[in-house]
């Protein structure tokens, strides 16, 4: 039976990125819509905060006789936030490079593990650089687009009491 990997890839990343540090300060690495508090990092005479979002999965059925595969995209958001009229995305662009540096060991091979599946072929799509200037502050975005292969290992057997639809019909005309 195929099994739904959505979050244990969500998972992965996060776990992956656990010990993110941008100058010597830890990086916090969530899911969309998760409660967490951004990280305060010193640089010069100043603050600013940082923190990442994985957000806009997309999975893809590549299935071949044999086993269960995906194509599957994510999309990492950077966020840096400065006091309107500082900063600029340098610091988006650092944290991007040591979450590429994390995330991909290797060329094609991502440092990502799922119980159960294997994921493989991964690269970076795609990236791109947004800013937002506000009343009081300045926010970088770096949006990354990375892709994987994931294939399915383990073999889940049906578990006992599902459901089973009976889909033939009686097309006689009497």
């Amino acid at each position: 039976m195929q099994r739904e990997f959505s979050h244990l890839l969500r998972k992965a990343h996060i776990d992956a990125l656990s010990s993110l540090t941008y100058k010597s300060v830890s990086i916090p690495v969530t899911g969309e819509y998760m409660d967490f508090a951004p990280a305060i990092i010193p640089i010069g005479n100043m603050n600013f905060s940082a923190y990442c979002i994985l957000k806009n999965q997309t999975e893809n059925d590549d299935s071949l006789k044999c086993s269960f595969n995906s194509r599957s995209s994510i999309q990492l958001h950077i966020v840096t936030k400065f006091l309107k009229g500082t900063g600029s995305e340098l610091q988006c662009e650092e944290i991007s490079d040591l979450i590429l540096q994390t995330l991909f060991i290797s060329p094609g091979v991502p440092d990502l593990f799922i119980n159960g599946f294997n994921v493989w072929s991964g690269r970076k799509e795609g990236g791109r650089i947004m800013v937002d200037e506000f009343q009081d502050s300045r926010i970088f975005t770096k949006i990354l687009i990375l892709s994987y292969q994931v294939q399915q290992t383990e073999v889940i057997e049906p578990i006992e009491g599902n459901l089973v639809f009976d889909y033939s019909f009686d097309f006689s005309l009497s």
